[in-house]
């Protein structure tokens, strides 16, 4: 389901949340705010943070 809204929306060069949104089985699994917060890039940093302080590590070491 998701894959064929993702063709969709690259197809129809639209957002895939708009195609979500009105997919019926995607909106009758998830509310509009749930999608909102799916689609959130800030709900998916991750470990993004330990990995710079990792990146930042490495350099400081590499210039000592």
């Amino acid at each position: 389901i998701l894959r064929s809204a993702s063709f969709e929306a690259v197809d129809k060069k639209i957002e895939l949340i708009d195609v979500c949104s009105r997919t019926p089985e995607i909106a009758a699994a998830f509310s509009a705010d749930e999608l909102e917060a799916m689609f959130d890039p800030m709900n998916h940093i991750g470990v993004s943070g330990e990995i710079v302080d990792e990146a930042v590590e490495l350099a400081r070491l590499a210039i000592k």
